[in-house]
């Protein structure tokens, strides 16, 4: 059976939910998810010289298109340079998704003075995010990302934040899970196919299904 990266999986997600541009710099941090974003012909990162410009090109990009513009930075000073373009899509209730990197896994709140460390980093972003979420394992990148593109389109539109560390983006684990698309309303959700499987085919009505989209790639 074939194996895909904790990288591979944030990529797919986001080519899942429409991404295909993310402004960004890499780092140490954040290696697992630039090799899969090199290996994914569907999505292209662009490379600016500051993080601040990632969140400020994100931002203009969410405007220009009326999408979702996606930021990506190392943890710590990197996220705090691109905090002021957060500010800047949070003023003006803009659609922007940052992902952020995290210090190794073991050491985060520990306070030992790595690399890129800082204290509290979600609640550092809060001010500037409607929504944070920190993913530490690989078998929930899938679902964390899909309640962040939840969050993203549905109430009133923010920026939101997600961070993992780098053991998460490098680590793997067997294709195994399968995705639907549900637009419920006025939302849309994406989850395992295995939690609405019965309900689809018992009774679609009673769900307020108005549309269903199989996702047929593994993530």
């Amino acid at each position: 059976m074939s194996k895909m990266s904790g990288g591979e999986a944030l990529v797919n997600s986001l080519v899942r939910e429409g991404v295909d541009v993310i402004f960004g710099l890499p780092g140490v941090q954040m290696y697992g998810v630039v090799s899969a974003i090199k290996e994914n012909p569907a999505i292209k990162m662009i490379v600016p010289r500051h993080e601040q410009a990632t969140t400020y090109m994100a931002d203009g990009y969410a405007r220009a298109s009326r999408g979702i513009g996606v930021a990506m930075v190392v943890p710590g000073p990197g996220l705090y340079n691109a905090a002021a373009g957060l500010s800047t899509a949070y003023s003006v209730s803009s659609q922007v998704l940052m992902i952020a990197g995290q210090i190794p896994r073991a050491t985060i709140g520990k306070n030992l003075g790595g690399l890129h460390e800082v204290n509290d980093q979600l609640e550092t972003i809060k001010p500037v995010t409607k929504f944070q979420k920190r993913v530490m394992n690989i078998k929930d990148i899938p679902d964390s990302m899909a309640e962040v593109f939840s969050e993203l389109r549905n109430g009133h539109p923010r920026p939101v934040e997600v961070e993992m560390p780098p053991e998460t983006m490098v680590e793997k684990v067997n294709k195994t899970k399968k995705y639907v698309k549900l637009k419920l309303g006025s939302k849309t959700i994406t989850t395992d196919l295995v939690l609405v499987a019965v309900g689809v085919v018992a009774n679609t009505d009673t769900m307020g299904l108005e549309e269903v989209n199989i996702i047929k790639e593994n993530t």
